[in-house]
């Protein structure tokens, strides 16, 4: 009997182990499925993301594209046109009031010690060229005849003279963010040129122009461009000139160039 018992004992034993046996295998197999499962979902959202991201674009888009990148372009000739016309109007100005300041300091009366003096309008105080002030004691205000150019007059010149230097620097830096914007049109050209782009490609590209756009460019297109609505400008103009083409009238460059402080 004692025997009998072992062998069901035993054999218990043995069942209960293959059991936890094949329980482990099917825990195992389950985990594995599940695990082959988040790798095919997993694979498939990269395939499908992938797939989104290499749509190319039909051609119609593209020639659309390329259609902006015109619009750019005549937009960015209108504006290196108007930076340049406003630089030769700069120019003229600044040779006029040279040419004023140089005129009065040939009438200005000048001192023993060679320094020209200017009286105020209501001839109670005497500056000379530089702005350092000259007392009655250095000199008769008397001896100053009373036609000549006063104080206000040459520093209202040398006021507007230094607004026409600082307008003339703004210019120039505007002229150079338009050439950068330009030579970025003419990089996305090059790139869009045999047809082959992606529509995220396009609207990449499309969404970084709008972004890059000068103000001085953007108001000549018929719609600002904005990076969340690409423009469909038309803008039409004569013909494409070449603003390195147009002279100026006059020629500042020869004004005789005078610094105030010496």
């Amino acid at each position: 009997m004692i025997q009998l018992g072992d062998h069901f004992s035993s054999d218990d034993r043995s069942r209960h182990s293959e059991w936890l046996r094949r329980r482990q295998w099917f825990i195992k197999a389950k985990q594995e499925h599940h695990r082959k499962e988040e790798i095919a979902e997993k694979l498939d959202d990269e395939i499908l993301s992938f797939a989104a991201e290499t749509i190319m674009a039909t051609e119609i888009q593209i020639e659309e594209f390329k259609a902006r990148l015109n619009d750019y372009d005549q937009a960015t000739v209108a504006a290196l046109m108007e930076n340049q016309e406003l630089q030769a109007e700069i120019k003229r100005r600044l040779f006029d009031v040279q040419s004023r300041i140089q005129d009065m300091l040939n009438r200005a009366y000048v001192m023993e010690d060679g320094r020209r003096v200017f009286l105020t309008e209501d001839r109670t105080q005497a500056f000379d060229e530089h702005g350092t002030e000259i007392t009655r004691d250095e000199l008769d205000f008397n001896l100053v005849p009373k036609h000549n150019p006063t104080w206000e007059s040459l520093s209202e010149a040398f006021s507007e003279q230094d607004r026409l230097v600082n307008d003339f620097k703004k210019a120039e830096i505007e002229r150079e963010q338009i050439l950068e914007f330009q030579e970025k049109v003419d990089d996305v050209r090059e790139k869009v040129a045999d047809g082959k782009m992606t529509k995220d490609g396009i609207d990449d590209f499309g969404a970084e122009l709008a972004d890059a756009t000068p103000a001085s460019v953007k108001k000549h297109l018929i719609n600002a461009p904005t990076v969340e609505n690409a423009p469909d400008a038309k803008a039409t103009f004569a013909a494409h000139a070449n603003p390195a083409s147009i002279v100026p009238t006059t020629t500042p460059e020869q004004a005789p160039v005078f610094d105030p402080m010496g």
